[in-house]
């Protein structure tokens, strides 16, 4: 194995650039001041650390801490825990589910919940003559 020490690489051909065939291995630190460009996969050992991101197709397997997520468009997340303050304008859960500024709104399946508010007038599936009377015996 050969030992390259320089302060600066440089092409020996102005306006080229200098390419490494096969593979480069840097120990240590390394800063790049400018873009980089990576065709193919980066595969990054560790955390990867960085301030600001804009993805086409980006995908978080694992736990994801985000400060603030701006999407436009669809995102589409199977198992999303939200702690805090969260403002959306709509939120679909599902196929049957959708949330927004006008409440929630249940097209299929069961809605379970410690108290209903509302008149009740449109619920279905009661048994005839049901009326508040019955209902407060639950």
């Amino acid at each position: 194995m050969s030992t390259l020490i320089a302060d600066k690489l440089k092409s020996r051909n102005t306006g080229t650039a200098v390419s490494v065939t096969d593979s480069l291995i840097i120990v240590g630190y390394g800063t790049i001041t400018q873009d980089l460009a990576v065709e193919g996969n980066l595969n990054v050992t560790g955390d990867l650390v960085y301030d600001e991101a804009t993805a086409v197709n980006l995908d978080v397997s694992g736990i994801a801490t985000v400060g603030t997520l701006g999407v436009t468009g669809v995102a589409t997340a199977y198992n999303l825990e939200v702690i805090g303050v969260t403002t959306t304008g709509t939120a679909k859960i599902g196929s049957g589910v959708t949330i927004s500024v006008a409440g929630v709104h249940a097209s299929s399946g069961i809605v379970t919940a410690k108290e209903f508010e509302g008149s009740g007038a449109s619920l279905t599936g009661l048994p005839a003559g049901f009326n508040w009377v019955d209902g407060s015996l639950f």
